[in-house]
């Protein structure tokens, strides 16, 4: 039951994030950072409850670069 729970958290979390993007192409303003503030807060969240699970995104990862360090 533990890797269903593993999948489901990695799959909201990858939602989140994508989320994220999307709110991050909204112009400046006090909704778009609550907007941002809960979706952190969600990511947060998800992450503690899989005890660590992470979420690599291949577009953050490539607008950082590959080789940039974390």
């Amino acid at each position: 039951m533990a890797g269903a729970n593993e999948s489901r958290v990695h799959c909201w979390l990858a939602a989140e994030h994508a989320r994220l993007h999307i709110v991050a192409e909204r112009p400046d303003s006090p909704g778009k950072q609550a907007l941002v503030n809960a979706i952190w807060s969600s990511i947060q969240r998800l992450m503690a409850s899989a005890r660590g699970a992470s979420f690599i995104c291949l577009a953050c990862d490539h607008s950082r670069g590959i080789n940039d360090s974390r």
